[in-house]
């Protein structure tokens, strides 16, 4: 994985760049399981896309979330973030250990615009929440989806990718840990290299066969 300096896209090398470098809105997903150390690289990746204009929709799980998140705060920038959670202000329905509550309850103090029940009430079961609510985090998003994968079977991140293909978005991963060769199909196309330098350079791109395109 690249662990460059920050530079954010630039207009003009190619259709995902110049959508990416247009500002609105990007969605940040990834693995809940990703490594502390992962920490400061999901970081630059952030401060990237907020150099480039970009806003940002993210959950509210450890892992990618979590570092997300704590990236747009330390830029001093709460406003440029949503969150999409999937318990209530005071941490009922969290998902246990998974959900960053006392990081989400900080943010929104910050300032941050908090969605609270993204994935729906309390009654519905937490993993229909969970899913229910990446979808909420993609829908959100006008730009793309940049997702970190910590391994192949990832099954949120590889939801999140693919109703980002299916609203034809971008999408940039940034596998974790293993090869690019290793991401997950998701459905007729194929992972490209981003072609990139800098943050970018590890990131791998999805591309849709030309059948499928809008």
């Amino acid at each position: 994985m690249g662990v460059g300096g920050a530079s954010p896209l630039k207009m003009g090398s190619s259709h995902l760049e110049v959508v990416m470098s247009r500002g609105g809105v990007v969605a940040v997903c990834g693995s809940r399981s990703l490594p502390v150390s992962a920490g400061p690289f999901v970081g630059r990746v952030v401060r990237s896309l907020l150099a480039g204009g970009s806003s940002l929709a993210v959950g509210c799980a450890s892992g990618a979330d979590g570092f997300a998140l704590s990236a747009v705060l330390a830029a001093g920038a709460p406003s440029r973030v949503s969150v999409f959670a999937v318990f209530g202000p005071c941490g009922a329905g969290a998902a246990g250990s998974v959900s960053v509550v006392s990081q989400v309850q900080a943010a929104a103090s910050a300032g941050v615009q908090v969605s609270w029940w993204a994935g729906g009430p309390a009654g519905v079961p937490v993993q229909a929440r969970l899913a229910a609510r990446t979808r909420v985090v993609v829908g959100a998003a006008s730009s793309g989806l940049v997702v970190f994968f910590g391994s192949p079977a990832s099954r949120g991140s590889v939801l999140a990718c693919r109703l980002a293909v299916a609203r034809g978005l971008p999408v940039l991963a940034f596998p974790v840990g293993f090869p690019g060769q290793r991401l997950p199909s998701l459905g007729a196309g194929s992972w490209s290299p981003s072609g990139r330098g800098g943050v970018w350079s590890g990131a791998w791109r999805w591309v849709p066969e030309q059948g499928v395109l809008l």
